[in-house]
Parts: structure tokens; C-alpha cells; sequence
């Protein structure tokens, strides 16, 4: 993928670099919210046609909250793992968070009357 498509800052290198023999080295994703938050400081509200969600489970709901703000009326929000193998249609146990705040951001969606 580095070779065909994405073009990294040296920093963002020497980062990767860095954090690729931790265990969890295969999700090495950015802190979205303060990027969330920026683009709406910035004045970016309704300003994209489309967001995708595929990030950290717990904070599914805030992406979401931020998203609605950024994408236009008639824009896209696309959610990944909304049935998470199933296990949103079972009982979660308290100490499965991902699976709990998923099923918490899918009763939003179904109680919410606009969409």
C-alpha cells in the first residue's frame, strides 16, 4: 500500500516505524476526535459529501455525533462493524466495551426519527 497509494511526512515514517513491533502494531490508527474537533473549528460543518467510521468501538457514538455536523444534509455516513459478527444482537457482558458501545450506538440509530 506505501508503494501504490499513500504518500507519508518523514515524521509520520519514523512513527510507524517505531510502533511496528507492538502487539497491537495491525491497528495503528490516528486519535480522530481531535481531528473531528479541529475540522469543525475550522468551519468545515457540512462541508463533506461522505464519512466512514471504522475506528476505536468506544467512541463510535462521538465520530458519529462529530460526522452528522461535517456531513452535508444529503451526505453519507457509513458505519463498519454495526453487526460486529452478531454479537450486537446477543447480551454483551459489562466487561466486552466494544461490543456494548456498539449496541448502544445502534438503539441511537433505530430510536433516531430524521433519518
Amino acid at each position: 500500500m506505501l508503494d501504490h497509494s499513500l504518500r507519508e511526512l518523514p515524521a509520520q515514517t519514523a512513527l510507524r516505524e517505531a510502533n511496528r513491533t507492538h502487539p497491537h502494531a495491525g491497528m495503528q490508527i490516528a486519535p480522530a476526535l481531535p481531528t473531528l474537533d479541529a475540522r469543525l473549528a475550522s468551519g468545515a460543518a457540512g462541508s463533506y459529501d461522505f464519512a466512514f467510521l471504522d475506528a476505536d468501538k468506544g467512541s463510535y457514538d462521538a465520530y458519529y455525533e462529530r460526522c452528522l455536523q461535517l456531513v452535508r444534509p444529503v451526505g453519507l455516513i457509513a458505519i463498519d462493524n454495526t453487526l460486529w459478527s452478531g454479537a450486537v444482537a446477543q447480551a454483551a457482558s459489562n466487561d466486552d466495551g466494544d461490543t456494548l458501545a456498539l449496541q448502544a450506538l445502534n438503539w441511537k440509530l433505530h430510536r433516531r426519527s430524521n433519518l
